[in-house]
């Protein structure tokens, strides 16, 4: 035995500092568990902030079409002058509901901050139309009511077209 001449001592102490110092040919179960390589996840790539503006053309662009086609529809199905006064009930309701629905998607649009006193004043608008068309479901045939609608839609189409335009979308026309 080559260490027959060393004391025990400094023979254990040895082997323990070989030991120790990582000198073994085999991997100590210990160091593997040490490295955090295996269990580090990464971290989820942020998702992109909304751009708002364009968010809220998309959306608004869509419930002005879609009123607009139902508007588009609703005027075929019906006479330029109605023949009773249950028929121009139904119009004005069904003419209600259309812009009751409008109504509800533009107030459910996020608009970019800059945009909040034209959205308030079409919705101002738009809330006004609802008010004259409710009275002309009411009474066909009030002209006070008639003539208050003929003013308000003109006024909330300049207020839709001020949308339109802070939101970059095509204008419409005023007739």
């Amino acid at each position: 035995m080559k260490f027959a001449g060393l004391p025990r001592g400094v023979l254990l102490l040895s082997v323990l500092l070989l030991c120790g110092c990582g000198a073994t040919s085999s991997p100590s179960s210990s160091r593997a568990l040490a490295t955090p390589a295996a269990s580090v996840t990464p971290s989820p790539t942020p998702a992109p902030t909304p751009n708002l503006a364009v968010t809220a053309a998309a959306a608004y662009l869509a419930a002005a079409t879609t009123g607009n086609a139902a508007d588009t529809a609703l005027n075929k199905a019906y006479p330029a002058t109605f023949k009773s006064v249950a028929q121009a009930k139904r119009y004005w309701s069904q003419y209600l509901a259309i812009e009751q629905t409008f109504l509800s998607k533009i107030f459910a649009i996020a608009y970019p901050p800059f945009m909040k006193a034209d959205v308030d004043a079409q919705i101002a608008a738009e809330t006004k139309l609802v008010g004259d068309e409710s009275e002309l479901v009411s009474n066909p045939a009030d002209t006070a009511a008639y003539a208050a609608y003929s003013s308000d839609i003109k006024a909330e189409a300049g207020t839709a077209n001020v949308i339109r335009h802070d939101l970059g979308l095509p204008q419409v026309p005023l007739t």
